[in-house]
């Protein structure tokens, strides 16, 4: 089924009147925010939510791409009030000489690292942003799961492997798997 949205430039574009209402939101939001501009699509999005405009849902967010899209290309919207954060620049890798390249070389060398869960049936992460480390902290059945992890990790890892940038991995039969589990219920 072909895509029928339409493309390029649409000067004749007619908005129904729920879409002018959303646009009007989005012209007070850019009103406010006149000397931080441009702004993202998300940036907006956020301001019409917390303006009760629009609810924090997926759907919200795609629609409101959709209009400021379409707004943008009517002609309805500056072009330069919003902006596109994701946009990726690529430089070629250059070098000053051959004893810089050999250099180069060196560091991709000393930065190769193999990915030891490769093969593995179960792979092992844990993530948690900094700003819930003293909630989990708090929480006795983390601290359990961590602290029945500690072991597991010290046998399995290499000296130094924790910290920032570092890894752990651990092994774990399953009888330590369900016995780790039971310790944090």
């Amino acid at each position: 089924m072909p895509n029928r949205r339409p493309r390029g430039y649409q000067p004749q574009w007619k908005p129904r009147a729920r879409t002018c209402g959303l646009l009007a939101a989005v012209d007070r939001v850019l009103a406010r925010y006149v000397a931080q501009l441009p702004l993202t699509i998300r940036q907006v999005w956020y301001s019409l939510i917390s303006d009760s405009v629009l609810v924090k849902e997926e759907r919200t967010y795609k629609q409101t791409v959709e209009l400021l899209g379409m707004a943008r290309r009517s002609g309805r919207i500056p072009w330069e009030a919003l902006r596109d954060d994701t946009e990726i620049r690529a430089e070629p890798v250059a070098y000053d000489d051959p004893d810089d390249f050999r250099a180069g070389l060196r560091r991709a060398a000393l930065d190769y690292r193999l990915d030891r869960q490769v093969g593995q049936p179960v792979r092992l992460e844990t993530a948690q942003k900094g700003a819930d480390m003293a909630l989990y902290a708090k929480n006795s059945r983390c601290t359990a799961m961590a602290e029945a992890l500690v072991p597991l990790l010290r046998r399995n890892c290499p000296e130094g492997a924790g910290g920032f940038g570092g890894s752990y991995q651990v092994n774990l039969d399953d009888e330590e798997a369900v016995g780790a589990l039971r310790s944090q219920r």
